[in-house]
């Protein structure tokens, strides 16, 4: 629903911001620790990274006639989960130390 609209850095923050208490909570982590390290202490998916995976899984799923088989959606969604997860590694690597 997200990934097809351009959320903004404000809409992007706010979004964080209410997934970073669930985060927390997952984590059973404390208020100083940062957005960033609570989503992986959470293992929760960054909102962005999330709504871009959807997009993807969407696109892709448009190309293809109905019915879908169901083990082609769930390799698909598998896939998009790969590509999704790379990314999040590439921005923990480009994150300065």
């Amino acid at each position: 629903m997200w990934g097809a609209v351009d959320l903004g850095a404000v809409s992007q923050h706010t979004l964080s911001r209410s997934l970073r208490s669930s985060a927390l909570r997952r984590a059973c982590g404390y208020m100083p620790v940062s957005t960033p390290a609570a989503h992986v202490l959470g293992r929760t998916v960054p909102v962005d990274l999330l709504a871009g995976e959807r997009v993807r899984v969407a696109k892709e799923l448009s190309d293809v006639p109905r019915p879908y088989p169901r083990q082609f959606v769930q390799v698909m969604k598998q896939l998009a989960r790969k590509e999704t997860m790379r990314k999040w590694q590439g921005s923990w690597d480009g994150s300065p130390s």
